[in-house]
């Protein structure tokens, strides 16, 4: 009997994709023969194997100068050009390689990569449009997956999302795809569910860098900044080497700024010095520094650092409202004034300067002016909080002044002002002098310090300062026990510290002491959505909405809960009643005709969109509607025409006609893309979404200098953010990777955003890092609840024989997670020996959790046979090798075995095929040792069954 027990070893190779997994699909060495070239792309092939890029493509080329026809040597060479991003050069060498007789199939997705990475998406869905039937099913999953990143680059983002879905219905766990739909997430404004997904991603695949960096910067733009500092400085210090001087500044730039506003300003300042003394005239170094001297109250100082910056970049909005600020500080309203002038002119609803001038009118004894400003402002933004209580406090304030015939003469010193004040500060990301503006207010009654604890705490969380934030919160509900507004606040903290089942616990008990507000159970719907558990949200919105069946807001949340938890028919069935109750509501009827749509019932989609376009004429939106439904159901031309009449309906609305362009560009169309958009551009020169789609189509069609002409426009109107995002996305689609790079690194500076994080991803990925494990160690002492990153640390655990460590972060990530089924299959791996019963309850649990996943059923079928239950355990692993094919021979080794060992007239052949499979594709030392023992038993007894034991 053979015994295999490399079980910890497995689990990398279940949980991580295998890289690349082109190489493994594509034929590139014959065969081990005398003949030097196949000898030479075998040593090619090792070195590609141990990341030497450099030894392979020398030895590559060597074999390349004398045999220019080796399709081999050319497929090597691509995948090596892939791996070191020369982009270009890989598509050129795959196209070698294809006319010199590799597999056309096995070349499609490197092929596919290659196009897609060098921004040719049209190009990239040609090479990806063959069947791909009888791949096996990681490499089908990652085509489709592929597909999805081509049309998110054509901005089609319902293809992308099909076809992400398409992938992650063959692999659940799929990063590529999972990485997908949380960049098509950040792009709607969904940061939860990009972060739902990514979790997925390194749940299962814990060493997987795209993942990992686009989880962080997530967290940077939700400002959790010591999560940030965290993931940084573990870049910082594992890749110094790699990274250029530009991505080096951006690091320390980040870091520094995350570590100012978490109050590690020693660290900061260490940051903020090698900022400026790489560039004494570094425009976010000399920002960041001047908010180091407010915090010391080194007014003048900041000032002259404020005044750095705005040398370098005269327009900067957030710069001038901080040097109002500090003018305001030193006692200067005067010289505040024109720096306020200034940023109002070009954003009049920037809050932070809105406040600051409101403010500083009253100071002045202006309230008259402060109303003003603030009402008009309210008018454009009816929903901004904010607005809403700083225009309140001046329309109490001008009633009683008016009442005492009198002015107040109170300025800055009011504290709902004051409290303004500080969140402008805060948001501005001073911390620290929002946190002296707090300090300094004498609340005169209850209510006043309530407000004033409240901005604590909103400070603290708006600022990253989540552990704070929490103390506070929960000082402030020790105090309010009855307080249902208060109870909320303390959840939202929770929440934000990723403490959701703390959260759930207060509102649940606020909600037993009020039950009847209903504000309590829509927090607790959120919160459960938060966590991804649809079907429970579904559970906390659903009596309410029966309760209020005309609240079309509960119906639409509830409908949208429906169709995330997996239950759209339930949902179209609510709409649908929401609808008979009240059929004039264009809202409820173009959600029902929405979700029709999502689940392709065309046809139905089709019947109301009709129906409503008979009942009120020619309707942009019902006639958008329709053009949607039209390309859905593949008429092309009538659905492109039908969109342009939409935007022909709708002149005063520029979506409508910026639709149509990017419908252009999604079919194939650049060129009427390009031409609808400069019309576009003259019409509405102030719609600044189409200059960015016009300078991508640009771009595409390779006309960057006119590409480049709008990132100036942006600019010129004082987007400079914007400007910077685009031209770093216009450079990238041009291939001047060092450009874009710098580009997204000034634009993030700015503003942290998951697109962001995967294009400083693209030029900052070196292979893999070590030193791994430090930042998860440290995270999860603040966060021990955070499967995200309990999964890749368990992971790292396993695959460095730390057993134990493994399996109790597998156990907690169990507890909050019953169905996580990477957990629950690797729990198995590490029990296997140790405690076989419980090893096979873990991989049946598995395996009831993902069914269709090759490695998880291999598991199941292995744990069987290794105890003896062949006629249970051998179908499964016929069913796992049938999915996995050629891309795991471990899988084919363990049937192998399996068959060896019942030793059945028919199973010796077998056996002996699937085992000369296996070694010849590459297994484990341990195991081709076994494997080759097994053969020769085979081979000694005339085809009879080899003993196991």
């Amino acid at each position: 009997m053979v015994e295999t027990n490399n079980f910890q070893g497995r689990s990398r190779g279940i949980a991580a994709r295998m890289l690349p997994v082109g190489l493994a699909c594509a034929v590139l060495i014959a065969g081990c023969t005398s003949s030097s070239p196949e000898q030479q792309v075998g040593t090619a092939r090792q070195a590609y194997q141990k990341h030497d890029y450099h030894a392979a493509e020398v030895q590559l080329k060597s074999v390349l100068r004398k045999h220019p026809n080796n399709g081999a040597a050319w497929a090597l060479l691509g995948h090596t050009s892939l791996a070191t991003r020369q982009y270009d050069d890989a598509v050129h060498e795959f196209e070698k390689a294809k006319s010199n007789g590799q597999p056309a199939a096995a070349l499609a997705l490197p092929l596919g990569r290659a196009l897609v990475a060098s921004g040719k998406y049209q190009q990239a869905l040609q090479a990806l449009n063959k069947p791909e039937g009888k791949s096996p099913d990681h490499v089908r999953a990652l085509i489709a997956s592929l597909r999805g990143d081509a049309q998110a680059g054509l901005d089609n983002r319902d293809k992308a999302s099909a076809a992400y879905a398409s992938a992650l219905s063959i692999e659940p766990g799929l990063p590529d795809a999972l990485q997908g739909q949380a960049r098509l997430a950040v792009q709607r404004g969904d940061l939860e569910s990009a972060r739902a997904a990514l979790s997925k991603a390194v749940a299962a695949h814990p060493d997987d860098v795209g993942s990992l960096m686009l989880l962080g910067q997530i967290d940077y733009r939700s400002n959790q900044c010591a999560e940030a500092v965290k993931r940084l400085t573990h870049a910082m210090q594992v890749g110094a080497q790699a990274m250029t001087g530009a991505q080096q500044q951006s690091g320390r730039a980040l870091l520094a700024d995350c570590q100012l506003r978490t109050g590690a300003a020693d660290a900061a300042q260490k940051n903020i010095d090698a900022l400026l003394s790489a560039d004494q005239n570094n425009p976010f170094g000399n920002y960041l520094q001047a908010l180091m001297d407010i915090r010391q109250g080194h007014y003048q100082d900041a000032a002259n650092h404020v005044q750095a910056t705005l040398n370098a970049d005269p327009n900067n909005l957030r710069s001038m409202t901080l040097m109002a600020w500090i003018r305001i500080a030193q006692g200067r309203p005067d010289a505040a004034q024109p720096f306020l002038t200034r940023v109002l002119a070009r954003s009049p609803d920037d809050m932070a300067a809105l406040r600051l001038q409101a403010g500083l009118w009253m100071a002045q004894n202006h309230d008259d002016k402060a109303r003003d400003l603030l009402e008009k402002a309210y008018h454009r933004h009816p929903d901004q909080p904010g607005l809403h209580k700083a225009l309140s406090d001046v329309v109490a304030r001008l009633k009683k002044n008016r009442s005492n015939d009198k002015q107040a003469g109170q300025g800055l010193g009011d504290v709902s002002l004051q409290l303004d004040l500080a969140r402008s500060l805060a948001q501005m990301g001073s911390d620290a002098a929002a946190q002296t503006v707090l300090s300094k207010i004498a609340p005169a009654n209850p209510a006043q310090r309530r407000a004033v604890a409240e901005a604590r705490v909103r400070i603290a969380l708006a600022t990253g300062d989540k552990q704070r934030g929490v103390q506070q919160a929960e000082k402030l509900a020790q105090d309010n026990p009855n307080d249902a507004a208060i109870q909320k606040l303390l959840a939202q903290s929770y929440v934000a510290a990723d403490r959701y089942a703390d959260a759930a616990q207060v509102l649940a008990k606020a909600h037993k002491a009020t039950p009847d507000d209903d504000s309590l159970v829509r927090a607790q719907a959120e919160i459960a959505a938060k966590r991804g558990r649809y079907a429970e949200a579904v559970d906390d919105l659903k009596p309410l909405q029966r309760a209020q069946p005309d609240n079309a807001d509960l119906t639409l949340a509830l409908a949208g809960l429906y169709a995330r938890a997996g239950q759209a028919p339930r949902g179209i069935r609510l709409l649908q009643s929401a609808v008979q109750r009240k059929p004039k509501s264009d809202v409820l009827n173009q959600a029902l005709v929405r979700a029709y749509l999502s689940s392709r019932k065309t046809d139905q989609a089709m019947a109301v969109i009709t129906d409503q376009l008979q009942s009120k004429g020619k309707s942009a939106d019902w006639l958008h509607l329709k053009g949607v439904a039209q390309l859905i159901e593949g008429d092309t031309e009538v659905g492109l025409k039908t969109l342009a009449r939409a935007a022909d309906e709708a002149p005063d609305q520029p979506q409508f006609a910026l639709d149509v362009a990017k419908a252009d560009l999604s079919y194939g169309r650049p060129q009427d893309a390009i031409n609808r958009l400069q019309k576009l551009r003259r019409q509405s020169p102030d719609f600044w979404p189409a200059a960015g789609f016009l300078a991508l189509a640009e771009a595409g069609a390779g006309n960057i200098d006119a590409a480049l002409d709008q990132v100036a426009a942006l600019r010129q109107a004082g987007h400079e953010f914007d400007a910077d995002v685009l031209s770093g996305d216009v450079l990238r689609t041009a291939k001047r990777f060092k450009q874009a790079d710098a580009a997204y690194a000034k634009a993030y500076q700015r503003q942290p955003s998951g697109r962001l994080a995967m294009a400083m991803f693209d030029t900052r990925q070196a292979g893999k890092l070590g030193n791994a494990a430090q930042p998860l160690q440290q995270w999860l002492k603040r966060a021990p609840g955070d499967a995200s990153v309990a999964m890749p640390l368990a992971e790292w655990y396993q695959q460095h024989g730390k057993a134990e460590e493994a399996a109790k972060l597998y156990q907690k990530v169990l507890e909050d997670h019953p169905d996580a089924a990477i957990a629950l299959n690797n729990l198995a791996l590490l029990n296997v020996s140790g405690d076989p019963q419980k090893a096979l309850d873990y991989a049946k649990k598995a395996h009831d959790q993902a069914p269709g996943s090759a490695a998880v059923t291999d598991t199941l079928g292995w744990i069987l046979v290794r105890q003896g239950q062949l006629d249970d355990g051998i179908p499964l692993l016929e069913k796992a090798e049938k999915s996995a094919g050629d891309s795991n021979p471990e899988i084919r080794f363990h049937l192998g075995v399996a068959l060896a060992k019942r030793g059945r007239a028919e199973d010796s052949k077998r056996a002996k095929s699937l085992l000369s499979k296996a070694v010849a594709k590459g297994l484990p030392e341990k195991e081709a040792n076994r494997a080759h023992h097994i053969l020769s038993q085979l081979g000694s007894n005339g085809g009879s069954s080899a003993k196991a034991g």
